[in-house]
């Protein structure tokens, strides 16, 4: 019996394809492959890639190993080493950069779904459930290539007893079971993601991405934020004076006034905040009022030079090390009132980390 000859891939796999045409659970029954051949998974990979589906997100553990599902899918026909893919592949495939600890990330959100992509596979019906495994790597020229290993289901995978296969030169947690959850976040700044401002103003001043403390720029800055500070203080003794001056009671009147001081006053408080936080705190977040709306979270930093003090606008980010998911930099209130810290994405009032911004590593709140 002739053994078919690979096909080349396709641009999607078909998740609904007949049973016909699916893997089955024994081994003999792989594809036409050899018995010894390791169980490529069709079932198993057409579950899990629904499973992504519904549990869409913008980490880049979601890209890459949604990525690897699909590329997976296929290549079923072909031989095993055409299912086993580098990180750079994954990367380019899933429109993100390779950074250098990129692949922890990746661990550590697929490691903190593990339970629910093993109850999806008991659900399905099928005998087998998906594993990272990556090997190579160590030597000049050899690079890691990672794939999706099929195992037999049981029920010390839902216990969080069955491991992944990795090498030594991966950066990431070997497995939930030898090391727990990482104490620590590691903050970076993207290169490919510039702050950009709402306010046409401050687009202008800060159109090199930062201000000198001193600068003309600066004065600008300084001289708006004055301007508008004067302007709501004639219009709050106005309104006050007002009432004096006429020797009359509060009416309804004189609380409209107030309440539009007060929302004045609040508008002006969220708007120049940045600027005041700044300089005590050296890094406070910038409001929305700074941002467009489809913006990430950006912060405003006071920075020491060589050439002296600067305000930049920055955007730092991490990767959640409880859940993989994207983490930002925001506010600390009500818990942490004038602090900044990193909040997940995906959890933002349970996955909250410190900033430091000397060290760029916060630890667990």
């Amino acid at each position: 019996m002739n053994t078919p000859t690979p096909t080349a891939p396709s641009r999607g796999a078909d998740l609904n394809v007949s049973d016909e045409l699916s893997v089955a659970a024994e081994r003999g029954g792989n594809h036409g492959k050899a018995p010894d051949t390791p169980f490529a998974g069709e079932r198993e990979l057409k579950v899990l890639a629904r499973w992504l589906d519904q549990e869409q997100s913008d980490a880049d553990g979601w890209h890459i190993l949604n990525e690897l599902t699909r590329r997976s899918l296929d290549r079923i026909n072909m031989a095993e080493s055409a299912r086993c893919f580098t990180t750079e592949e994954l990367c380019d495939w899933a429109g993100i950069a390779a950074t250098g600890n990129l692949w922890k990330g990746v661990k550590t959100w697929w490691e903190s779904r593990r339970r629910r992509v093993h109850l999806a596979m008991r659900r399905a019906g099928v005998e087998f459930e998906p594993i990272l495994d990556r090997r190579g790597g160590g030597g000049r020229g050899n690079r890691a290539v990672n794939s999706l290993r099929m195992i037999p289901l049981s029920d010390g995978a839902a216990e969080g007893l069955l491991q992944e296969t990795d090498t030594q030169d991966d950066d990431a947690v070997t497995s939930a079971r030898e090391s727990p959850v990482a104490k620590e976040a590691l903050y970076w700044r993207p290169n490919d993601s510039p702050v950009k401002l709402s306010n046409v103003l401050l687009r202008r001043l800060f159109s090199a991405g930062e201000v000198g403390i001193g600068s003309s720029r600066h004065n600008i800055l300084r001289f708006n934020l004055l301007g508008s500070s004067l302007f709501m203080l004639i219009f709050s003794l106005s309104a006050v004076g007002m009432m004096v001056i006429e020797n009359r009671p509060v009416g309804t009147r004189d609380l409209g006034l107030f309440v539009l001081v007060g929302i004045g006053g609040l508008m002006w408080w969220q708007k120049w905040r940045p600027v005041f936080h700044s300089r005590e705190d050296r890094i406070t977040p910038l409001p929305d009022e700074w941002l467009p709306i489809k913006a990430a979270p950006a912060q405003l930093e006071r920075k020491r030079t060589d050439s002296g003090e600067v305000l930049r606008l920055v955007r730092y980010v991490a990767t959640c090390p409880v859940c993989g998911g994207d983490m930002h930099l925001a506010s600390g209130a009500p818990a942490w009132p004038r602090r900044t810290v990193g909040r997940c994405a995906d959890a933002p009032r349970e996955h909250v980390f410190s900033f430091d911004p000397v060290k760029l590593i916060g630890h667990r709140l």
